[in-house]
């Protein structure tokens, strides 16, 4: 199994971005979405393009994005759901957003076609 990869970016806030392998991820969702039907915690289902190539369709993948912001009692709550999917954000205090994605990259079996160039005889 792929470990959990944490970064930081700065743009206008301070992201912590969180990639997780497809089990943990949907683990993790569930988890959530439990917390949310709760209403212990808010956040948003994001879908986005995730494509090497620009010409080719691919499916939208899923992001769940955290925005800090919203709730005092959001980090604590998900300090909890992360701890209890072994997802270590215990330093990110000062992130304003969380974003969640699966690790594992799609498996493309589309390439663009390459330009056949034939010449003329």
């Amino acid at each position: 199994m792929k470990e959990i990869d944490i970064s930081t970016r700065e743009c206008s806030h301070i992201v912590a971005d969180i990639a997780l392998p497809e089990d943990i991820y949907n683990t993790f969702k569930k988890d959530m979405l439990v917390k949310y039907y709760n209403n212990e915690i808010s956040f948003d289902l994001v879908e986005f393009k995730n494509s090497k190539y620009s010409n080719i369709q691919l499916p939208n993948r899923e992001k769940i994005i955290v925005n800090m912001q919203v709730d005092d009692e959001d980090f604590e709550c998900l300090l909890d759901v992360c701890s209890n999917n072994g997802i270590g954000i215990d330093e990110l205090k000062n992130a304003t957003f969380f974003e969640f994605s699966i690790l594992d990259e799609y498996d493309y079996t589309i390439y663009p076609n390459p330009i056949n160039h034939k010449v003329a005889s």
